[in-house]
């Protein structure tokens, strides 16, 4: 059987996710596509955002190799809680409080489910002189917020994963991966203590240098983590990093994070491959606090 590789990079929670796949390193790359416009509307029907002070339509986001789908900012009011926060025109909002605004509708559910306290992060994509960036604010700040992508330190952090039992955390995601696959007609994976320990020990190694990659500094891959390790089947892998929101009980911080990771294109096929038989995770806390998390798919039930 041909050993084919597909690797999908994860930034979850209070971070944007960014995804990519790949073929292995033998693999011919096929002819450029023609360039498309990073911002495509999914309907030009413009409807309010009462929570927010804000009109939007749905839109779906290219962004690198991935897609996401958001809200974007037809136009806001001064008056608003968005321009109060440092939303113009333009914006396009992809996560609030941990949620997806899919469009208008589903923004303003999550509005009116999240309330309009200040402290609720706000991720969007902004169209600059530099091209489309990712900004991430906090609900409720000054139009001149700062932007953020961190916690205010590295002890509020600290605290913050302090109670989180990452066991608890790998668990329940195994039970949300499988829920979601038995959802779409596709047989459970099965745990594999292999494919845990190359995660285990690949979410080790970003934890400690500090990094979040499917390559190591040295340019090593999940491709020759696998082989290393004598996995000779097809594997898959998602990497990633989570912050810890005090307030959040394992289950949410899981449950938010397969909620991310299943409206992201690349994520989703990672996830869904049905050729996909195993599963390994693995988790690390870096210094300031967050958690590293591997994810490593096979096609074999043994790999």
């Amino acid at each position: 059987m041909e050993n084919r590789f597909f690797d999908s990079k994860l930034l979850a929670l209070s971070f944007v996710f960014m995804a990519a796949t790949c073929a292995p390193a033998f693999c011919q790359s096929g002819a450029s596509k023609a360039a498309r416009a990073p911002i495509v509307p999914v309907s030009k029907k413009m409807e309010g955002l009462h929570g927010l002070g804000a009109i939007g339509i749905p839109v779906k986001v290219y962004y690198g190799n991935n897609e996401y789908k958001g809200t974007y900012l037809t136009s806001t009011r001064e008056s608003g809680l968005a321009y109060k926060s440092g939303l113009q025109k333009g914006d396009v909002l992809i996560n609030i409080g941990g949620r997806v605004p899919y469009d208008p509708k589903a923004t303003d559910e999550i509005m009116r489910k999240l309330g309009t306290k200040a402290g609720t992060r706000v991720q969007f994509f902004r169209k600059t002189s530099r091209g489309l960036v990712f900004l991430e604010r906090t609900m409720g700040w000054s139009k001149d917020a700062q932007v953020f992508q961190r916690p205010d330190s590295a002890k509020t952090a600290r605290k913050a994963v302090g109670s989180v039992d990452t066991g608890s955390l790998k668990s329940y995601m195994y039970e949300l991966v499988n829920a979601d696959r038995k959802k779409n007609d596709l047989s459970a994976l099965r745990v594999s203590g292999k494919l845990e320990s190359i995660s285990r020990g690949h979410s080790s190694d970003m934890a400690n240098r500090d990094y979040t990659d499917h390559y190591d500094p040295e340019g090593r891959g999940f491709a020759d983590r696998a082989k290393a390790a004598g996995v000779r089947a097809a594997v898959g892998e998602n990497v990633g990093k989570m912050l810890v929101e005090p307030k959040s009980t394992s289950k949410e911080l899981i449950a938010k994070c397969e909620d991310l990771l299943m409206h992201s294109s690349r994520h989703r096929a990672n996830l869904l491959n049905p050729a996909f038989k195993s599963m390994g995770i693995g988790m690390a806390i870096h210094r300031d606090g967050s958690i590293a998390v591997t994810q490593m798919f096979s096609d074999s039930e043994n790999p």
